[in-house]
């Protein structure tokens, strides 16, 4: 149940509530609500130091949750808006990200990122600043909370800004499907930097749990946690189920819900989760959501497996087709998403916000169909955005920097089934006369301008690329590239 008052300063008043109640634990350390709230408060002191202005932009180049978790909130009691970067990313990506945001500071792990002209401090150098100002603010609801980075069909990253209203909108409807309690252990099994992360700390900092963290986000050390914190809620994205059900692991004692969240969790998938009882939910949502809008109980998920559930709380979900007209019971078109938890914009992005939240609705480019029972079943997307092993990753971005090399002549991408990683992506490659480009190398080269888990992990060389009569790329043809290389 949410037991803090929304008006408030959470974590102040989760300090006062309970503050010796684990907020934050790992193999290393045990943080209570009064520790964790100490060690914000000197944050805040810290980053004062820069004379910030209200709703200036802090980027968040941190790897360990603890640490983000800390920053973050020290960012609200100065009014200044967090935002976490995807640490995987390359150094020119998250470059790109930080001109989108035009922050005022970056705060990093280390010192090994030049940011231009704004302002970079590592965590260490952080904590050795001090300010006189004292001036803490109350966040409210219609307040900027934090902008949280997402991949559009483009591939032009997309910073998506959520109040605070979102945030325990969020929180709220999901509560009410499950029931959380003080006593819940939610293990953080997906990076701070994705909206399935960062609530799950919301969660428990409303509801006066605590949130177990992993040392890292390896099956391995997944595993390790699962067996070390015995946690009560998890969120899995399809690829880590199917690698914890490979393993022949059993749900923990304590576990009495696993969110199922992501693309591609097929009906197989499903099956053998419930074989193992693991007390499944499926839900679907985005970062503009602000998580989860629907979700599927483990009892109805026995028998509608590949539905991802009926809509949450105050949340309404409409398909319309091409026209924008609403279509029948079992029909298939566009899923849009009205909700008290909608974000509020794209960061700079006026004209991709006018596209995307219209009328009150937002525009998922998810195609998809209700049944008869009020359960939505999502089919695919409109764009080209694939997900593989938790990652939205755009094909577009991918073709763009693979044409982007030397020697090479033209490329096309497209996605493939996976069992290690749900989907993956398959480039053909066409050289420029002459060149001797191979594999490796285009690898090594790919490494340097995109994030590793977006190079694709087939490559298929060919003297031309299949082209349709309209000029566009022959996806039949490519497929049949892949199939005649199949031994």
């Amino acid at each position: 149940m949410i037991l803090i008052n929304q008006h408030t300063d959470w974590l102040n008043s989760a300090a006062e509530a309970f503050p010796s109640a684990n907020s934050l634990v790992s193999k290393q350390y045990s943080i209570n609500y009064q520790q964790l709230n100490e060690r914000v408060n000197s944050y805040a002191d810290s980053i004062s130091y820069y004379n910030l202005k209200s709703g200036s932009i802090v980027a968040l180049n941190l790897q360990d949750p603890a640490d983000s978790i800390a920053v973050c909130s020290a960012c609200w009691r100065l009014g200044v808006i967090p935002s976490p970067l995807n640490y995987k990313l390359s150094v020119k990506e998250k470059l790109r990200q930080i001109d989108i945001l035009d922050a005022s500071l970056i705060i990093n792990d280390g010192d090994e990122i030049v940011f231009k002209q704004i302002h970079a401090v590592s965590l260490q150098g952080l904590s050795a600043l001090k300010s006189q100002s004292k001036y803490y603010c109350t966040p409210k609801t219609n307040d900027i909370a934090v902008i949280i980075f997402t991949s559009g069909s483009t591939g032009t990253p997309k910073g998506v800004r959520l109040t605070f209203g979102n945030l325990f909108s969020s929180a709220a409807k999901s509560d009410k499907f499950t029931n959380y309690m003080p006593d819940d252990i939610s293990l953080a099994s997906i990076p701070f930097y994705h909206i399935g992360g960062f609530m799950i700390f919301i969660r428990s900092l409303l509801t006066g749990g605590s949130v177990a963290i992993p040392n890292s986000f390896s099956t391995d050390d997944i595993i390790s946690a699962l067996n070390d914190f015995d946690p009560s809620i998890i969120s899995f994205v399809p690829t880590v189920l199917k690698r914890i059900l490979e393993r022949g692991i059993s749900p923990n004692k304590r576990l009495r819900c696993l969110y199922l969240g992501g693309s591609g969790s097929d009906k197989r998938l499903i099956e053998n989760a419930l074989r193992k009882n693991y007390p499944l939910v499926k839900v679907y949502g985005s970062t503009e959501t602000c998580s989860m809008v629907t979700a599927l109980h483990t009892d109805i998920c026995k028998n509608f497996p590949l539905s991802s559930g009926k809509v949450l709380g105050e949340s309404s979900i409409v398909i319309v087709d091409k026209e924008n007209k609403p279509v029948p019971i079992n029909s298939r078109g566009e899923i849009l998403v009205k909700s008290p938890s909608l974000f509020k914009d794209y960061v700079n992005n006026h004209i991709e916000t006018g596209k995307k939240l219209r009328d009150g609705f937002y525009y998922t480019g998810d195609l998809g169909y209700i049944n008869t029972d009020g359960l939505l079943f999502i089919e695919k997307r409109i764009d080209d955005v694939f997900i593989s092993g938790g990652e939205n990753i755009s094909i577009y971005e991918i073709e763009t920097a693979i044409k982007s090399l030397k020697d090479i002549k033209n490329a096309a991408v497209i996605t493939v089934d996976s069992d290690e990683w749900v989907q993956s992506a398959a480039a053909f490659i066409q050289l420029e006369a002459g060149a001797n480009l191979n594999e490796r190398e285009i690898v090594r080269q790919l490494k340097e301008i995109i994030a590793g888990y977006k190079i694709p992990k087939h490559f298929y060389f060919v003297d031309e690329l299949p082209e349709g009569d309209s000029g566009k790329m022959d996806l039949a043809g490519l497929k049949r590239i892949m199939d005649k290389d199949v031994p």
